[in-house]
């Protein structure tokens, strides 16, 4: 690892940076050899203005197996979504649409990106490659003949119109006010950011990303969700929540760095129709932050300084079935909704327990601290099916 005003690798040679290790350039890069970025490798600028010419590759490894779909974002320029995974059947390339109309009398589905150059600060998924198993095996995708991305990167995200109560779809899934609010964005740098310095930045948008973990496969046995109806479906826990009162999984998480790569979803600030912008810039990007969690890993929380007392409820089927929720107190949060301190859910047809406040569903609710002995918090469950049912402290802190 090293720091340099700017790089140029000569015709002929031949640089690779190494796992964990990290290049910070303050200015222009120039490649006229051959620069590889390997696996939680970083490439780091500093200078959002800094003019980058020739290509690099990017690579990213990550378990998978056949059915598993994967969030991608370039980090390079004019790449195509086919080149992620080219023994994937392209039909299982996809994007997501937030305004258009589903099947389920609501908005927001995915649409077909095969073929398409990937758009910079956008995400895509990927199922595995058609030769995969049931049984996860490493996969390596390499971006390459493109140029880094550097500086300040803009991405529109969109909202439909609809913000009254929550309606059951025509398959029964609870429809709300938030989903069509939704955008599948990424980090379009070859370096991870940090998630609050992008939360603080975009303010139009929910203080909260959403990451997939791809920890299990499709099941009849799970209800279709909002946008639609299937024979057999992933399950929402897939998702963890990050905000800035914590990680929706526990105190042993997410460590906050969106890696390189990484497609996430945010949610733009409810209201009426409208298109904005979400924006990166090299503020958010730093030699110091971990680019080796792609995806999911339990590496621990990112914010060790937080001052905060906070409590992960778990409700528990028969069979060990669970599912999590977040209640904390932190001095930056208020008994109110607290847009880097609130992340909304909904109840579907799943298996369910959240926090109540005004009349939002949330699966992280932050209060304001020290905490008032009298204070209360409502909790909600959903439970589809006849059983015995816990509900349990999975972990606590402060």
């Amino acid at each position: 690892s090293f720091e340099c005003c700017s790089l140029t690798v000569n015709a002929g040679r031949i640089v690779n940076i190494g796992a964990n290790n990290y290049i910070t350039v303050s200015g222009n890069i120039t490649v006229n050899g051959t620069l590889n970025v390997l696996n939680n490798g970083s490439l780091v600028q500093v200078d959002d203005t800094a003019v980058n010419t020739g290509n690099i590759s990017y690579e990213r490894t990550v378990a998978i197996r056949k059915n598993d779909y994967v969030y991608w974002s370039t980090p390079i320029s004019n790449f195509n979504v086919n080149g992620i995974s080219p023994a994937t059947n392209s039909s299982f390339i996809f994007k997501w649409n937030p305004t258009i109309v589903n099947t389920n009398g609501g908005f927001g589905n995915w649409t077909a990106a095969n073929g398409e150059t990937m758009v910079l600060g956008k995400g895509y998924i990927v199922k595995g490659p058609e030769s995969f198993t049931n049984i996860a095996q490493n996969f390596t995708a390499t971006f390459t003949n493109g140029i880094p991305n550097n500086g300040v990167i803009t991405i529109p995200i969109s909202r439909g119109n609809y913000t009254s109560v929550n309606y059951n779809g025509t398959n029964g899934a609870q429809i709300t006010k938030f989903d069509d609010n939704w955008n599948l964005i990424g980090n379009p740098y070859p370096s991870a950011i940090r998630a609050l310095d992008f939360l603080n930045l975009n303010t139009n948008i929910e203080g909260a990303i959403r990451l997939w973990t791809h920890t299990s496969l499709p099941s009849s046995a799970i209800s279709s969700p909002f946008y639609g109806t299937s024979p057999s479906n992933y399950t929402p826990a897939d998702y963890i929540t990050y905000n800035g009162l914590g990680t929706v999984s526990g105190p042993v998480g997410f460590n906050g760095y969106i890696a390189g790569g990484q497609g996430f979803f945010v949610q733009m600030n409810d209201g009426a129709a409208a298109t904005q912008n979400v924006t990166f810039n090299n503020a958010l990007r730093s030699a110091s932050y971990a680019n080796n969690q792609f995806y999911r890993n339990a590496q621990g929380e990112e914010n060790p300084d937080l001052i905060a007392s906070r409590i992960w409820l778990d409700i528990v089927d028969s069979s060990n079935n669970s599912d999590r929720t977040l209640v904390g107190y932190t001095e930056s949060a208020t008994p109110a909704k607290d847009r880097l301190f609130d992340a909304v859910t909904a109840a579907g047809l799943t298996m369910k327990i959240y926090s109540l406040l005004e009349d939002d569903l949330l699966t992280i609710q932050g209060k304001s601290y020290p905490i008032d002995t009298n204070d209360r918090v409502a909790l909600g469950i959903n439970i589809v099916a006849n059983g015995n049912y816990s509900i349990a402290i999975a972990a606590l802190d402060g």
